[in-house]
């Protein structure tokens, strides 16, 4: 279940909707495709309303997928009773919510309705509590109030809207004289048919925003490396196949045929073999190149290198998935390709064979400004926004695969277009996050110098990380410049008062100057947030020792030995203490 909502996946993708009659006897009809509601949408919620006010109720559905949000219009030519009610309440909430309406018809039955502040998933209907009465006339209208009040209205005419207020009043509701497109008009809206894109073994992602590519390094089939689609080619393909592929045959076969066309429209292929990396173990460059002869390829051929797909392969995760763990396997499908503009920025990425047509006209819609994420024309109303925190999400990626190199370089993206943007304070956490890892990186090396600078670039961007400053502060400390590692410890426990580490640090600074009545103090405040901390009580042991109080101090290398059996240096304390209460008089 993590992985299909991980990677987008849809939990009714291609089934249809579905609708049922009630048959008034007990079973259902399925009138599904009759009534016109049978689409291919990923469906989440329906909401009812008559949207024209002329008695029947109309369907507002919204989808998970695109179209985001359908409206259907009723037009059932025959015109059956309907009387519709709209509750206010005065002792009771305003909306009168959880009321319910009775109304008895003239044959004896009734028919009940209760309003509800939200109908089903993620769906609240029109607050007008609709009756259909077909032939029947209603003799009786029953409200059975939230706050247990109960009127009874007899003088209630088929097809018509009543206004209810509570304490008896019963009015009559009309339609607006003129209804526009804000509150109806639906005779004005012209009908759409539905359509649903072709069951395809190809899916094209086009990017909300493009976005850079990495630096990539090809190998040709004689060894020589060269960087991939440098900026300023023109629209670049990159498209990965492997000698085993058939689909992939194909398209290489279309990719020549039509190599002509390909160039005037500025069109230039990198054609990547996976063969060795991915997929049939037998397969190999050697059997790549041997097909590259054959076809007589009129374009550039390669073989990826596994940085190359490892990099790719996170371009794909970041723009098709919300993914937080990394897969050690190369997650491609065979063939993919990666369309660049003319800044060598991904644009569309295209899982499985590309027809040609598909490719020249997207190269099309990309010079003309025109290529868009949306499957229908339009503009945008606010510009898209989350084009920084994508670009974080490629350095926090990069750096947990090991490219930190990467890592930096869209950190520093997000930033500068975070800062543009004015973007909302997610992106720039994110992004001073991906900086205090990097510095985390450059520490494990014992760079320090490094590792200062991206925790001062993490503070850069937002300046209240706690991390970043207990991090730098930890540099300053192994320094011996406690007075500065001093301050960036107190600025982040002002961040985050419950930080262990920056109470833990501050001690151990108090600690190494001699002043033990603070060092307790800070130790104490560690084990306050965790009292499991078996450091901690390790470091407070050694601060009782040196103020002479062993037995407090044997009692707390015996609660971190406790509480991690294997801490040497706990252990080699408890035995040294123990040693001095045996000498003591």
């Amino acid at each position: 279940m993590t992985r299909l909502i991980e990677t987008g996946g849809s939990w009714s993708g291609r089934e249809r909707h579905c609708c049922f009659l009630n048959a008034g006897d007990g079973p259902f009809a399925d009138i599904s495709s009759v009534a016109g509601l049978d689409f291919l949408d990923d469906g989440r919620g329906i909401a009812t309303v008559d949207w024209d006010f002329d008695g029947k109720l109309d369907l507002w559905i919204t989808s998970r997928g695109a179209p985001g949000i359908r409206f259907l219009y009723n037009k059932i030519s025959s015109q059956p009773g309907y009387v519709s009610v709209l509750l206010v309440g005065e002792s009771c909430n305003r909306d009168a919510i959880g009321a319910r309406v009775q109304v008895d018809l003239t044959d004896g039955r009734s028919l009940t309705r209760s309003l509800h502040a939200g109908d089903a998933f993620l769906s609240q209907s029109s607050k007008w509590i609709h009756f259909g009465l077909g032939s029947e006339m209603v003799a009786r209208l029953v409200v059975h109030w939230p706050d247990g009040g109960v009127e009874s209205f007899n003088d209630v005419a088929p097809n018509r809207r009543y206004e209810i207020v509570q304490g008896g009043t019963l009015r009559p509701w009309s339609k607006p004289s003129q209804i526009g497109p804000t509150i109806g008009g639906a005779d004005s809206i012209a009908p759409v048919a539905a359509q649903s894109e072709p069951a395809s073994s190809t899916v094209r992602r086009v990017l909300l925003e493009p976005v850079p590519l990495p630096k990539l390094m090809a190998t040709s089939f004689t060894g020589k490396s060269s960087p991939l689609a440098p900026s300023g080619q023109g629209p670049h393909l990159i498209n990965l196949w492997a000698a085993w592929c058939m689909p992939c045959l194909g398209e290489l076969k279309d990719f020549g045929a039509r190599h002509s066309e390909l160039q005037q429209a500025g069109v230039t292929i990198s054609a990547l073999s996976v063969d060795g990396l991915v997929g049939d173990e037998e397969s190999n460059p050697a059997r790549a190149m041997e097909v590259v002869q054959r076809l007589q390829l009129p374009f550039s051929t390669a073989s990826a290198s596994k940085e190359l797909l490892d990099k790719l392969d996170v371009v794909q995760d970041v723009v098709t998935t919300r993914k937080t763990t990394i897969d050690e396997a190369f997650s491609f499908s065979i063939p993919t390709s990666f369309l660049l503009d003319e800044a060598g920025r991904i644009s569309v990425i295209y899982q499985g064979a590309v027809e040609v047509d598909r490719l020249l006209a997207d190269v099309a819609l990309i010079r003309s400004r025109q290529l868009q994420a949306t499957p229908f024309a339009g503009r945008w109303f606010l510009e898209p926004q989350d084009a920084p925190g994508i670009l974080a999400r490629y350095a926090d990626r990069f750096l947990r695969r090991g490219y930190p190199g990467e890592a930096e370089r869209y950190a520093g993206l997000s930033a500068a277009l975070a800062s543009q943007r004015s973007s909302d304070m997610n992106a720039s956490k994110l992004v001073s996050a991906v900086y205090n890892d990097l510095g985390n990186h450059f520490d494990q090396k014992r760079d320090s110098a490094t590792a200062e600078k991206h925790y001062l670039l993490a503070l850069e961007v937002s300046p209240q990380s706690p991390q970043a400053h207990n991090n730098l502060g930890d540099v300053h400390y192994r320094r011996a410049e406690y007075e500065p590692a001093r301050t960036h410890f107190r600025e982040a426990l002002r961040y985050n008062p419950k930080l262990i580490q920056a109470h833990m640090n501050l001690a151990a600074i108090d600690f190494t100057q001699g002043k033990l009545d603070e060092a307790m103090n800070g130790f104490r405040r560690a084990l306050q947030i965790d009292p499991r901390f078996a450091v901690a009580h390790n470091y407070l042991g050694l601060a009782l020792a040196k103020k002479e109080n062993y037995s407090e101090a044997a009692y707390h290398f015996s609660e971190a030995l406790r509480l991690e059996p294997g801490y040497s240096e706990a252990a080699k304390n408890l035995r040294s203490m123990r040693a001095m209460i045996e000498r003591q008089p």
